[in-house]
C-alpha cells in the first residue's frame, strides 16, 4: 500500500456513447485478497 495515495488506482473510464449505469466493490472478496474487484454496469 502507498503511504500517501493521491487517488484510488481502481477506476472505470467510460466514453460516449457508452454510459456508466452503476459501479460497486465486492467487499466479500477481502477474505481472498487485499485487492477488491470493481464491478461496473455499462450501457453500450
Amino acid at each position: 500500500p502507498a503511504r500517501l495515495p493521491f487517488f484510488q488506482p481502481d477506476r472505470v473510464y467510460v466514453t460516449p456513447p457508452a454510459r456508466l449505469l452503476a459501479s460497486r466493490v465486492d467487499h466479500r472478496a477481502r477474505q481472498l485478497s487485499d485487492h477488491l474487484p470493481v464491478i461496473a454496469d455499462v450501457a453500450m
